[in-house]
């Protein structure tokens, strides 16, 4: 059973090493096809969970954090598509319309993978972006 959205050109365990380190588009849209699940994840490259789990290791990780990794960077843009277009309202009520059940979780999270909280990443996002050498957001 494939998922309908992934990309066509990751169907083996080869390819998929290729899309590993892969930042989006490729890499988020497979994990999101597979709705954030390494079980899923698996089945639809044809291998045993176990089996993937090697070859993320080879990579100094495990799928699920691989995965986890991509829902946050998601996520991020979600967060920034709302404050750019006007349409934010607080972190609490993004976080919800994430689908989290607990905004805390969407913090502690999005904490743990970018290392500063999302209302910190808002009011710094400009300073952020150019020390990472990214173009700073339209105005």
């Amino acid at each position: 059973m494939r998922a309908k959205s992934v990309p066509s050109s990751v169907t083996t365990l080869s390819q998929l090493r290729a899309v590993i380190e892969n930042v989006p588009p490729i890499g988020a849209e497979l994990a999101q096809a597979c709705h954030y699940d390494s079980v899923a994840l698996a089945h639809y490259l044809g291998c045993s969970p176990r089996q993937l789990q090697r070859v993320f290791a080879k990579f100094g990780l495990s799928p699920g954090r691989w995965l986890f990794v991509h829902r946050l960077l998601v996520e991020l843009r979600q967060l920034e598509h709302l404050y750019d277009s006007g349409k934010f309202e607080s972190i609490k009520r993004t976080a919800i319309e994430l689908g989290y059940r607990q905004p805390e979780h969407f913090n502690r999270n999005f904490k743990k993978v970018f290392g500063i909280s999302p209302k910190t990443f808002l009011a710094e996002r400009e300073s952020i972006m150019k020390r990472l050498g990214m173009a700073p957001p339209p105005r």
